[in-house]
């Protein structure tokens, strides 16, 4: 299913994750395909495996990577990790998502994610903080 980024609908949220309300309804993603792809980037970077009731097995262990001082080693294991963790559990291939990551501060790690499918290419950058274990900021 080579659509541009697979049409992926759910609930429109803010930044901080409360969802978004217009005209007294609840606001989807329908119309805003790469938003709907950055939130499910971001729910599933943001779950811990076994965090989930619905789905246990889906989430990123970023707590493995916690308290570490940035090394280009440690930015390589959590680019390749989130590669991996986004192509077991998003609707994209391996050969459709890169990712690479680079050094901000001494416990910050940016990580680029491309997402390339037929016809359409989708760039994100999300902000990694080793000390708080958090996704700190998600860009489409």
């Amino acid at each position: 299913m080579n659509t541009p980024v697979r049409r992926i609908v759910d609930l429109k949220e803010t930044v901080n994750g409360d969802l978004v309300i217009v005209a007294g309804d609840l606001s989807d993603t329908g119309s805003d395909y790469p938003l709907a792809t950055e939130q499910l980037f971001r729910t599933i970077l943001n779950t811990k495996v076994g965090e989930s009731l619905l789905f246990p097995y889906m989430g990123f262990n970023a707590d493995t990577y916690e308290g570490k001082n940035n090394t280009e080693k440690l930015g390589y294991q959590i680019a390749r990790a989130v590669k991996e963790t986004l192509v077991d559990h998003s609707p994209f291939y391996a050969n459709e998502i890169t990712t690479d990551a680079y050094p901000l501060t001494k416990n910050s790690i940016a990580i680029r994610i491309v997402v390339h499918t037929v016809g359409e290419r989708l760039t994100m950058t999300m902000v990694y903080d080793t000390s708080t274990n958090m996704i700190k900021s998600m860009v489409v």
